[in-house]
């Protein structure tokens, strides 16, 4: 992918052309929403397409100004069901990273994601066979006002 701001990994089918657009573009509420509907697993919704939208998800929530939009359009419900998704071990890592970098210096999106449940499949995670996700959920900062 030339000019684009992120390389994908060597994928097992190549991803939609909206999660290509989300890496490759600065973002706007049109792209988050895009993600935020590939992340979500529709029935008949192939793996690698989910996997992509759950890295791109992660990508966008590492921008400050992205943070609060991802919550505010639904994010966090999805990101919080694929952490407990075994089956799918690329996307609780993807999901696991977002989730770390929602809450890396925000205090509202750390009380959101409390609320919504996040905690406890994080903590779930400390057993996940891949070490990178383990990682990711013990490096998802917390607020004090927990």
């Amino acid at each position: 992918m030339e000019g684009g701001a992120l390389a994908l990994q060597a994928p097992t089918q190549a991803p939609p052309q909206a999660v290509y657009t989300v890496l490759s573009t600065p973002p706007t509420s049109t792209q988050v929403a895009a993600a935020l509907k590939l992340s979500n697993v529709a029935a008949g919704a192939s793996k690698g397409t989910h996997e992509h939208a759950t890295r791109a998800l992660w990508h966008l929530a590492a921008m400050d100004e992205i943070q609060a939009e991802i919550k505010e359009k639904g994010g966090l419900a999805p990101l919080i069901a694929l952490l407990g998704d075994e089956n799918e071990i690329l996307c609780q890592q993807y999901a696991a990273a977002a989730i770390e970098a929602l809450a890396r210096d925000h205090h509202e999106n750390q009380i959101a994601l409390a609320k919504a449940g996040a905690i406890g499949p994080l903590v779930a995670l400390l057993g996940s066979v891949n070490v990178k996700t383990q990682e990711h959920a013990v490096y998802t900062p917390t607020s004090d006002d927990l």
